[in-house]
């Protein structure tokens, strides 16, 4: 199996589990198959170093935010309680964005 097809698999993979269980599900899987210490070290330091960029691209317009959390994703695949956190932003992320989408709705049903 080619690299892309690896990254199609276990992006599907976890893509297909749960909300709240994603991010520990995915660390579960990186520590099943024993990986050299360099390359953990090497995802260790991009996601370290993503998170960096991130914070420091904050008060700017544009993504830092999202710069910061794909950082993190980079450092919960290596670290459990970082997984445990990712998963539970996610749940009230995702409860915030329900709670927006029918705040607009209602905005928009109101206009009318």
């Amino acid at each position: 199996m080619g690299m892309r097809e690896h990254w199609r698999e276990e992006w599907k993979s976890f893509r297909l589990s749960a909300p709240g269980t994603r991010f520990r599900e995915r660390y579960q899987r990186m520590k099943s198959v024993p990986r050299p210490t360099h390359e953990r070290v090497a995802r260790c330091v991009c996601g370290v170093l993503t998170v960096l960029v991130g914070i420091v691209l904050i008060p700017l317009p544009g993504p830092g935010w999202l710069i910061v959390g794909f950082g993190m994703t980079l450092l919960a695949q290596e670290s459990r309680p970082l997984a445990d956190f990712c998963d539970r932003v996610e749940i009230r992320f995702r409860a915030w964005m329900e709670r927006w989408r029918r705040w607009r709705a209602s905005r928009a049903d109101a206009r009318r």
